[in-house]
């Protein structure tokens, strides 16, 4: 069934640019718009394209807008009334007779006047048919008749008459049997067929229409098939010929209809019935079909009342008298009958609009109304509604009598006063109107003394109405509420909330802290967790995702097992670095490397892996840094030959690093120091390679490869050869440093029967293990620690960081623990207090001559300078310290970076504080390369993640401390200046300024005499052996010591003492002496071989505090003089520092204690 609509008041609509026609009519922005079936729309008027169309339909417009209040639009619906059928049926194409797009469901066009149903009556009765829902409704005759006839212009009808007699106004004169009318007319090749319509897009290819006229008349040859129908036959495409000329178009009289094909049938049967010549075409447009008539001589099909051709004065055609029954069988051959013109409605029109059903059935219009109206619009030019005004406000008394009273509003209006508005009743109030209902309103029934009427009323809390003109509010929809009077709509429930039943003032709260995905919720089942929880149970019981688990909103754990059922965006995931089982997807683990694990669902590793947390493979298999491969025996033939690699090397080690040690750096040693420290720089990169930082991929990939320096073989297939079991791998790896120690002894012991040349001594054996523990010494750390470097998963539990399957406080981790602190007990600490008890004893046992015990500790002492042979034991502490951030703080890359840069910094200081290496290139590289370490971690505070609040509390108290520390130092050197300033004023010795005591100058005076006399007896060349076979640092300390006392003591300018360049004291002072020595004595300075003497002089001269003050004449005039040519940093540095050689000599105390080969 129709759903039945009513009207829509639209406050704002678009309007044409006509103005009001009655000055108290509705305004156009009041007028009202339908609203049936969820759609708005306009009251329609399907308009015939003719003038008497164009002018009721303009009269309609006007009456039905302004004194009725509907908005009304028009739409030329065709050419003649059949199209406009079809457009009150609801095609959408009604003018294109191949196609004219029925079948809707409802129809959008309400109203046709000038129907000439009678003259369509078979397509009328089929449109009933086939469109029973849609299909107009007539109300009638409009006031007048009509009729559609045959007509040719009068002063052809004159022309015939005079020439001939011919009574062209008879249809017998056309019989080409007895004349030939063509003579009047033009030939068909005076059309243009621009202006003609193809007969293909006419009525000429209705096949019914075309049956009938070949049961009427028998002319088969006047029709042809077209895909099993028929239509017309057009021998040229536009015109169809009667028999009477079809074979000779000079003959044929051209008869011209409109539209889409007028009354051609009826043409048709009465041309080849009456044997009448004619050639029958329609004109392409209701303008051509004006122009054609009065461009060539012919004959038209004309209706009346009509406009078009009243300049030519037709005459219509006589044909017998019409006969009703042959009309109505078909037979189209006589006279057509006069006939009623009609209204016609939409079947809905009573239920849209009553008013305007009761304006259409009580218009009435007289035919010379009509024609006034027409006669008008074609001397004036003006416009059909222009012309409809102006006959309405002429004649109100005939128009007043179609309205309805003012008061009796209609459904989907109300009372309304100018003055206060819409009102409930219609007592006492003389100023009344019917409005449409407004947006948030609807039309109520009401029944008074005056009989029925509408009312207005606001929509009641939890409905709404929109559009207007309504005579009933809609309820909110689930999802919807709304909570005030006179809404326009509802409102959608907000986030958080629901609703689940229509018609509603408030939505409801979802419980338990959940929320919904977004507005307008139908029911509790869409409220869910907020994004950072999940629901765990089934009665929404949110809890805080874990660590490691993203949790959009709405995340439950069935949709982190089974993803979302709502989108994809919505299923929590296991984020990257972090792993979960499916039987407890909320227990949530830590993957170190974070690679291991690239989340998304639980239980999801990288390449196999399946120990928890992603942590190792199966049996048989290890883990090649991208996926779990089987193992093969070329892995274990790969340790087997580096287990012997290892022994050989031993073996070799024993002769190449137990070499005699000298104070000068050889080649070898060189070497041997540089691969040390390239090992030892791996081992800190390894080491650094543990820190729980993001490192890039590219760097992990080669932290990771590095870590084989630390004995992390698991990457090499270490799982093939010793066991897939953690701890037993781990053993292993501990085992590795004793094992080599008792190798070491074992070969000792084992050469003990080789021939005497052959045998290991003892010293050096110890010296051996020592190289290898020294080496060793940072890996031997890190290993004896991994027990003890537990990091935390988000579930609570802890996990050892290089063996992450297995969890801290198991059997398992126990074991591993007992061996650790084994290990660091023993090896680690152990070795650490051997050698630094050897390093404090070490200048004792040179001293007393204990070759064999400083042979033994070779490995301590070799690589350093003589006066920086303790720098050993600071390597072995940094190689200690260097991993102890990554054990206690594991948790906190933060403190990792902090403690690791401040670790490194500080041996950093001490390293080019002393430049404790022999080989000034290994200094040099040192400082380096430590630089390099230091910019690597703190290159690794670029990945940190975002700082908890332990870290940003870490972070605060260490950046106050740096404050503290950076403007305590300012304050304690100020401090320093005033103690300095006051010792001096107070005559004692300066010993801040300088760091401590320096010697008085009196005693180094005589210390440079005493020297100078002992070089003058010694031995030139043995003095030359001894200086070849020094240290490059003590080679470069004489140098610079003699610069100095050639320059500051002698005062002298020879370049034969400059070693290296200096700014001389006396630059500062040009009124100083140039020289101290004596008159009478002439000191040459060509050579060494001047100053020195030649007599022998023992291998090691023994100091001589007090010597000979005459050889203070080869040096200065007085102590005074050298006092006074001294400045603090030369008698403190230069001398005991820089030519520590020579005051080794003396028997004063010195300030460096320094080993003696």
């Amino acid at each position: 069934m129709h759903t039945i609509g009513v009207l829509a008041y639209i406050a704002l609509i678009a309007r044409s640019a006509r103005a009001r026609c009655f000055e108290n009519g509705v305004e156009p922005q009041q007028v009202a718009n339908f609203v049936a079936d969820g759609d708005v729309f306009p009251l329609g008027i399907a308009v015939g394209d003719w003038p008497a169309a164009h002018l009721l339909s303009g009269v309609s417009q006007i009456l039905i807008e302004e004194q009725l209040g509907v908005n009304v639009t028009l739409a030329t619906a065709g050419g003649n009334t059949v199209d406009g059928f079809y457009a009150m049926a609801g095609c959408t194409t009604p003018s294109q007779v191949t196609d004219r797009g029925c079948g809707a469901t409802t129809t959008r066009m309400h109203l046709h006047l000038e129907a000439w149903v009678s003259l369509y009556q078979v397509e009328y009765d089929q449109i009933q048919k086939d469109y029973p829902t849609t299909a107009p409704t007539s109300l009638g005759s409009i006031g007048y008749t009509g009729s559609m006839s045959m007509y040719l212009p009068k002063r052809i009808l004159d022309n015939a008459s005079i020439s001939e007699g011919i009574p062209l106004e008879f249809y017998r004169a056309y019989n080409s049997s007895w004349y030939e009318p063509s003579h009047y007319f033009d030939n068909l090749g005076a059309v243009n067929l621009s202006q003609v319509r193809r007969c293909r897009d006419t009525r000429f290819v209705q096949s019914r229409n075309m049956q009938t006229y070949v049961e009427v008349t028998n002319d088969i040859d006047g029709v042809e098939d077209n895909g099993g129908l028929l239509m017309a036959r057009c021998q040229d495409g536009y015109f169809w010929r009667a028999p009477a000329c079809r074979h000779n178009v000079a003959l044929c009289v051209p008869v011209l209809t409109g539209g889409t094909g007028w009354a051609v049938e009826e043409v048709m049967q009465k041309a080849t019935s009456f044997s009448m010549p004619l050639a029958l075409g329609v004109a392409a447009t209701s303008e051509d079909y004006r122009q054609i008539p009065l461009q060539v001589r012919s004959l038209f099909m004309w209706f009346r009342p009509d406009d078009a051709f009243l300049d030519l004065s037709p005459v219509e055609i006589r044909f017998p008298r019409y006969d009703r029954a042959a009309w109505l069988s078909g037979d189209l051959r006589t006279a057509p009958e006069q006939v009623k013109i009609e209204k016609l409605v939409s079947q809905n029109l009573v239920d849209l609009a009553p008013a305007v059903l009761d304006l259409i059935q009580k218009m009435r219009w007289s035919v010379d109304d009509v024609n006034h109206m027409m006669m008008d619009m074609k001397t004036s030019n003006d416009s059909p509604a222009t012309v409809a005004c102006r006959w309405l406000t002429a004649n109100p008394d005939i128009w007043s009598s179609w309205l309805v009273g003012e008061t009796a509003c209609f459904a989907g209006f109300g009372l309304f006063d100018a003055s206060s508005g819409y009102v409930a009743h219609r007592d006492g109030t003389a100023e009344l109107a019917c409005r449409p209902c407004e947006s948030g309103s609807y039309s109520q029934e009401l029944q008074d003394a005056k009989g029925t009427t509408h009312i207005c009323q606001l929509c009641r809390p939890g409905t709404f109405q929109k559009s207007g003109a309504s005579t009933s509010c809609e309820p909110c929809s689930e999802g919807n509420y709304q909570d005030e009077e006179g809404a326009l709509d509802c409102k959608r429930c907000p986030m958080g909330r629901f609703q689940d039943e229509k018609g509603k003032s408030v939505c409801n709260f979802c419980g338990n802290g959940t929320t919904t995905l977004g507005l307008g919720s139908l029911s509790e089942q869409e409220c869910g967790c907020l994004p950072g929880t999940i629901n765990v149970g089934h009665n929404s019981s949110c809890q805080a995702c874990p660590e490691g688990l993203s949790c959009p909103v709405l995340s439950t754990v069935s949709s982190l097992l089974n993803g979302s059922t709502i989108a994809h965006e919505l299923t929590p995931q296991i984020r990257a670095g972090y792993f979960s089982s499916m039987e407890e997807p909320l227990e949530i683990f830590k993957c170190i490397p974070a690679s291991h694990c690239p989340g998304g669902p639980p239980n999801t590793c990288l390449g196999g892996l399946s120990a928890l947390p992603c942590a190792a493979c199966g049996e048989r298999e290890y883990f090649d840094g991208e996926e779990c491969v089987i193992c093969v025996s070329s892995r274990k033939d790969i340790f087997v030959l580096g287990f012997v690699a290892g022994l050989v090397g031993l073996v070799l080690a024993y002769y190449l690093l137990n070499s005699p040690m000298s104070a000068k750096a050889s080649v070898m040693l060189t070497t041997t120091t540089a691969m040390g420290m390239m090992v030892m720089t791996l081992q800190k990169v390894g080491v650094i390679g543990n820190m729980t930082v993001d490192f890039p991929f590219n760097v992990q990939d080669l932290l990771q490869a590095l870590q084989v320096f630390i004995l992390d073989l698991d990457l090499m297939g270490f799982p093939c050869v010793a066991s897939p079991d953690p701890v037993r791998r781990y053993l292993a790896t501990v085992m590795v440093f004793p094992a080599v120690v008792v190798g070491i002894l074992f070969c000792l012991a084992l050469s003990k029967f080789l021939p005497k040349k052959w045998r290991w001594s003892a010293s050096k054996s110890l010296n051996l293990i020592g190289q290898f523990l020294q080496i060793g010494y940072t890996t031997m750390s890190v290993t004896a620690m991994v027990p003890m470097t537990c990091y935390s998963h988000p579930n609570g539990r802890h996990s050892l960081l290089k063996f992450p399957d297995v969890f801290c406080g198991t059997s398992e981790h126990s074991t591993m623990l007992a061996f650790g602190v084994a290990l660091l007990a023993f090896g680690v600490l152990g070795f650490l207090c051997l050698c630094a008890w050897a390093a404090i004893q070490v200048p004792l046992w040179s001293s007393q001559g204990l070759s064999e015990r400083v042979s033994a500790f070779r490995f301590l002492l070799a690589r350093f300078r003589l006066d920086g042979w303790w720098y050993g034991v600071p390597l072995l502490v940094r190689g200690s310290l260097l991993n102890l951030p990554v054990v206690l703080a594991t948790d906190y890359p933060p403190v990792q970076i902090v403690s690791m840069s401040v670790i490194l910094v500080v041996f950093m200081i001490v390293q080019t504080t002393f430049w404790p290496w022999k080989p000034p290139l290994i200094n040099a590289l040192d400082c380096w390369i430590s630089a390099c370490v230091i910019l690597l971690v703190v290159s690794a505070a670029m990945g940190l993640p975002e700082l908890s609040d332990d870290m940003l509390s870490f972070r605060d108290i260490f950046t106050m401390l740096v404050i503290v520390l950076l403007f305590g130092s300012v304050l304690f050197t100020l401090g320093c200046v005033g103690v300095s300033l006051l010792l001096r004023s107070l005559g004692i010795q300066e010993i801040i300024l300088t760091l401590g005591p320096i010697p008085q100058a009196q005693r180094v005076a005589q210390a440079l005499q005493s020297i100078s006399a002992e070089l003058s007896e010694a031995d030139a060349a043995e003095i030359k052996s001894r200086v070849e076979d020094l240290a490059v640092y003590d080679v470069t300390q004489i140098s610079r010591c003699i610069t100095v006392v050639a320059k500051e003591v002698l005062c002298t300018d020879s370049p034969a003492f400059d070693f290296t360049r200096r700014v001389s004291a006396k630059s500062f002072e040009p009124g100083r002496k140039g020289s101290v020595k004596k008159e009478d004595q002439k000191v040459q300075a060509t050579g060494s071989e001047d100053f020195v003497g030649i007599a022998p002089t023992e291998s090691c001269p023994m100091e001589q505090e007090g010597a000979d003050l005459e050889a203070a004449a080869l040096v200065g005039e007085t102590i005074e003089e050298v006092e006074s040519s001294l400045s603090a940093q030369d008698a403190d540095q230069q001398l005991p520092g820089d030519c520590d050689e020579v005051s080794s000599t003396l028997d004063s105390t010195p300030r460096r204690t320094r080993l003696s080969l």
